[in-house]
């Protein structure tokens, strides 16, 4: 339940923020390896999480999925299975590399906007704390509408 509140306050306030995109991008070879569905298990680190809350997004009292992986190898399947059913319209927008995230505990937070033909989904990367150049857990969340998506 905590996750789910702090995962939805996250979304919250990386789906109002403006179009602007962040001034570094020093990370944002991972966020193309995410996005792409090219991930490793090289690529994770720590206790793997993925977050899936695609469901209703109009509704809170509809729980998220959440799943616990011993191997990098069954999240980053369920990971890409659910970026395919999508059906992303594009490439990734609003991306945003956050460090020392008050919400979670690591030195860096990455997250990104995609768009279908109807919704836009946040996708978040948690990074490991003690390395982050590593993923810890993915996090994908529909919002309840599309945001525009301004040229960059």
């Amino acid at each position: 339940m905590k996750t789910t509140i702090i995962l939805g306050l996250v979304f919250t306030l990386t789906v109002f923020r403006s179009s602007a995109q962040c001034l570094t991008r020093t990370y944002i070879n991972l966020a193309n390896k995410v996005f792409t569905g090219n991930l490793e298990s090289k690529d994770f680190e720590g206790n793997l999480f993925l977050t899936i809350d695609t469901v209703n997004a109009e509704s809170p009292n509809v729980p998220s999925l959440y799943f616990e992986f011993d191997k990098s190898s069954e999240l980053i399947e369920i990971f890409n299975q659910s970026m395919i059913s999508i059906n992303v319209d594009g490439s990734f927008f609003n991306y945003y590399e956050m460090f020392n995230n008050s919400l979670y505990n690591s030195p860096l937070h990455l997250s990104f906007l995609v768009n279908n033909s109807k919704y836009t989904y946040v996708i978040d990367i948690w990074n490991n704390p003690n390395n982050i150049t590593k993923i810890e857990g993915l996090t994908i969340c529909k919002s309840n509408n599309q945001v525009e998506r301004f040229n960059e």
